[in-house]
């Protein structure tokens, strides 16, 4: 595994673990029943990009999350979003 893959997959790998918290989280206080989720998008730094293009890729992976399922982490890698995970 290459240094750029081992990074997204430590990316994604945090990202789950946040987003896993954060639906195990206890509601209650808030409200009786409430239940939270997140659907996280990530992009890993690249020396090619400015930080606003990889923050539209992060978006792009985020949105993509939505569409695909809610509650989930995608990853962008190159032109796709790679790296389902729920």
């Amino acid at each position: 595994m290459g240094a750029a893959q081992a990074r997204r997959v430590g990316l994604v790998d945090l990202s789950q673990r946040l987003r896993e918290n954060i639906e195990l989280d206890d509601w209650e206080a808030i409200r009786p029943g409430l239940r939270v989720t997140v659907s996280l998008g990530v992009c890993a730094r690249s020396d090619e990009n400015d930080v606003h293009e990889q923050l539209e890729r992060a978006d792009a992976a985020m949105y993509r999350a939505k569409r695909t399922g809610r509650n989930r982490v995608e990853c962008y890698s190159g032109h796709v979003e790679i790296e389902t995970t729920r």
